[in-house]
This record gives structure tokens, C-alpha cells and sequence, in this order.
């Protein structure tokens, strides 16, 4: 069963447009929620604006769920998601994916998933045993004041693992504030939730490659922010103008950032709990034991631009 829902903002008129929940059900389902001014393109992309206000959450079974909401004097976009059904009887976790991809002009855009379910597996020789506990979450926020800003990402989920993907945070502004943050907060067994994030502010223009953040309880509970999925990935930061860019992050027994490199007109201050310590050209703060935190905190203050090349970070 498909479902497509389609909503247009007319230009100039406030449009409050909230979708509740949306149950996906048997066989796999498709969700499309398109917002703008009315015209798309071949693809049904938007391609003119409208004004107004955005806001919708779906929801996979018991298996993942996600919420986004636009609005702005100027806004379009488009929001996708799928829920396979294809798990049922093994881990009792089906695969979920979405994307989204939203501009806006005086205005936010935010979106939020979270792995919902754990997954349970079974042994010929014995009672079922736990696969995987739930918790996984991904939150991003872009907005901008006197300005435009972009925001697009993707997730995927299923009965072990979630990670997301082919994201940017992008604002040319007067004023702009971002927020993106990946983390875990569903194992019993854990008493330190693993996670880390960046935020950033200021008034010029701001452009930063997501790339891939995951976490899965199938391995140790790591959690990569913008180093996912086993692989090198662009995980870098590019500003004009003034503002300031904060890298946190907090683990059960150490954090990592992999890569200190930045140029511009900067004052950096940094704080961290552990023992701290060298990797590369990187730095790590160690924990305790079992469960003793080790947390990380870099902040940049710019006046005049500034680059990051490489932000991505480790927490385990």
C-alpha cells in the first residue's frame, strides 16, 4: 500500500498544516509530504515557494518514528520515508528510511528519528535472546534571521543499527543558529549515554557536510558522529563572517575527536573529564572504567570565516 500525501502553501498566507501521526502498515509503504507553492518539477519536487508553516510525524509500527517541522516566510520542501515490513518474524524489527530536504527564508527547519524498538532474536537451542536495545536518535535544527537557510538529511534503521546520511546545514544570514547531534539512550545495562553533537551561530554564511554518524548495539555501543557506517567520510565545516562552532561529545569510556585542523581568524577553548591523551593528530579523553565517562567539549570562536576540515568524532 502507498501512500502520498500532498500539501501547498499558498504564497503570502500563513498556513498552519499540522499531520498527526501516520500509521505504516502491511505491505511495504511509502510516505511523500511535499510543501511549497504549488508547482513541482518532473520528479514532483517543489519548485516555488509558499509561506507558512509544516509539521508531520511518522511513524513505523514500534519500530522508528520521526517528526520534522518548517516554517519561514519562504519555504518548500519535500519529506520521504519507507517502512519495508520485511522483518517480522526473525528480529521483529522492520527497516525504515527516510529523507528530507527543506529551505527556508526567516525561518527554521528541524527534524527528529529515534529507533524505537529492541530487536529480539532466536536460538534453536534455547529461548529467544536480545538482539538490540532501542534508543538510537538523530536530531538537526537549522534557522535563519534576515536570511535563507537550507537543511537536508537521510536516515535508515533496522533491527540492529541506525545511521544517517547525505546531510547539510547551510544559512547565509544575519543571524543563524544550528544544531546537529546523534547518540544512544536505550541500553539498561549502559548508565552513560553515548552521543555527540555540534552547534553553531553567528551572522554571515555557514555550510557543513554532515556526513555519516551511526550507532549500534550489536557491537560495543559505539557512536560516530560524521564517521559512520565503517568508512572515512566528509564530516567538515566552512563560515564567513563572525560567530562561534562547539564540538561536544560524551562517552562510557572514551571520546575522540580525529582531527584538531582548522584556519581563520579563531580563539579556541576546549574542556574535557577523563584522562586526555593523543591519537594521531587527534585527541582522546579516556574514562574511568566500566562506567566512567569521558567527555570532550572544543569551542571556536571566529571573527573573520573559519574551517573546519575534519569535525568527526568517536564516542565508546
Amino acid at each position: 500500500m502507498k501512500k502520498i500525501f500532498g500539501i501547498a502553501l499558498v504564497l503570502a498566507v500563513l498556513a498552519v498544516l499540522s499531520l498527526g501521526s501516520v500509521a505504516l502498515a502491511d505491505p511495504p509503504t511509502d510516505v511523500t509530504i511535499t510543501w511549497g507553492g504549488g508547482l513541482v518539477d518532473s520528479g514532483g519536487y517543489p519548485t516555488d515557494y509558499g509561506a507558512g508553516w509544516v509539521s508531520a510525524t511518522v511513524t513505523a509500527g514500534d519500530d522508528a518514528t520521526t517528526t520534522f517541522s518548517t516554517t519561514g516566510n519562504a519555504i518548500l520542501g519535500q519529506f520521504t520515508a519507507r517502512d519495508f515490513n520485511d522483518d517480522s518474524t526473525m528480529y521483529f524489527v522492520d527497516k525504515f528510511t527516510t529523507s528530507f530536504s527543506a529551505d527556508v527564508t526567516d525561518g527554521y527547519a528541524t527534524i527528529s528519528t529515534e529507533r524505537t524498538d529492541f530487536a529480539a532474536g532466536w536460538d534453536e537451542a534455547g529461548p529467544p535472546y536480545m538482539y538490540g536495545y532501542a534508543g538510537e536518535h538523530s536530531y538537526n535544527y537549522v534557522g535563519a534571521s534576515g536570511g535563507a537557510a537550507h537543511l537536508s538529511v537521510g536516515s535508515w534503521s533496522n533491527y540492529a543499527s541506525m545511521y544517517t546520511h547525505s546531510g547539510s546545514l547551510d544559512a547565509n544570514a544575519t543571524s543563524y543558529y544550528i544544531v546537529s547531534w546523534f547518540g544512544e539512550d536505550g541500553d539498561p545495562s549502559n548508565l552513560i549515554d553515548n552521543w555527540a553533537g555540534l552547534i553553531a551561530d553567528g551572522s554571515g554564511t555557514a555550510n557543513i557536510d554532515m556526513g555519516h554518524s551511526s550507532a549500534s548495539y550489536s557491537g560495543d555501543g559505539t557512536v560516530t558522529f560524521g564517521r559512520g557506517c565503517g568508512c572515512y567520510t566528509d564530516a567538515d565545516a566552512h563560515f564567513t563572517g563572525s560567530g562561534t562552532f562547539a564540538l561536544d561529545a560524551v562517552g562510557t569510556t572514551s571520546v575522540t575527536f580525529h582531527d584538531l585542523t582548522q584556519t581563520g581568524s579563531t580563539g579556541s577553548s576546549g574542556s574535557w573529564t577523563g584522562t586526555l591523551s593523543t591519537v594521531g593528530n587527534g585527541v582522546q579523553a579516556t574514562g574511568t572504567g566500566s562506567y566512567g565517562t569521558a567527555a570532550l567539549h572544543i569551542i571556536h570562536t571566529f571573527v573573520s570565516g573559519f574551517d573546519y576540515n575534519d569535525y568527526s568524532v568517536t564516542a565508546k
